[in-house]
């Protein structure tokens, strides 16, 4: 009789730690898989050109990725725990910053939610930028973080401003410009050109080159 207890007691040994080894290895797995990920988020997180900036319900960061190293100046062992108003808003700004930042980032029903915005930065060395700012709130263990994604639109803002003076002196210009596509299909004229040739735009845009052809020049200026 003893004998039959010690088979069972065996028995119901071996099968328990089966059932650890399989638990075991169930659990290798999914920590692998979650390794995986962890990597694959920290991979485009490294990699990306915009700043990411996560920060708890105390605004203090949490993470500092690469771009934001670089777009704003300070490394993530300055920044890290640290209130990241005091770091990428310019003095005065901070609550019009945010009100933003409040608003877009939660589904609270109000409809700037989820959209992107500009708003005024601060690097290290004390100069503003403006910047696109897109924000989102996510539960991590129970608690509240958000997660501030900035975008530097300096150069963009520069290439419009040159696009503006561009325009404007074309506009201004006491010479007739009109511009054509590779087809000869007039997309623009200013206002001289229509004072010369007596056509208003509607008249023009999008008719070939040739509306304007007359008997005194060659065929090929008008290609």
């Amino acid at each position: 009789e003893r004998e039959i207890v010690e088979d069972e007691l065996k028995t119901h040994r071996d099968h328990l730690e089966e059932l650890i080894a399989e638990g075991t290895r169930e659990l290798e797995i999914k920590s692998q898989e979650v390794e995986a990920n962890e990597q694959k988020l920290r991979s485009i997180t490294m990699s990306i050109q915009d700043a990411i900036i996560m920060m708890d319900h105390h605004r203090e960061i949490l993470f500092w990725n690469p771009a934001a190293e670089r777009i704003f100046g300070y490394n993530a062992r300055e920044v890290l725990g640290k209130d990241f108003l005091a770091y990428i808003v310019p003095p005065g700004a901070y609550h019009e910053f945010m009100n933003t930042f409040s608003k877009i980032k939660s589904s609270g029903g109000d409809e700037s939610y989820g959209k992107i915005v500009e708003v005024e930065c601060r690097r290290k060395n004390g100069d503003t930028f403006p910047a696109e700012l897109m924000a989102s709130e996510v539960g991590i263990q129970g608690k509240a973080n958000s997660i501030a994604v900035l975008r530097d639109i300096s150069e963009k803002k520069d290439e419009e401003m040159e696009k503006r003076i561009l325009l404007r002196a074309v506009e201004q210009s006491n010479v007739g410009i009109q511009i054509a596509d590779t087809l000869g299909v007039i997309q623009y004229v200013n206002p001289k050109f229509t004072e010369i040739t007596g056509y208003n735009r509607e008249e023009v845009i999008g008719k070939k080159t040739n509306i304007l052809k007359s008997n005194f020049n060659p065929e090929e200026d008008y290609k």
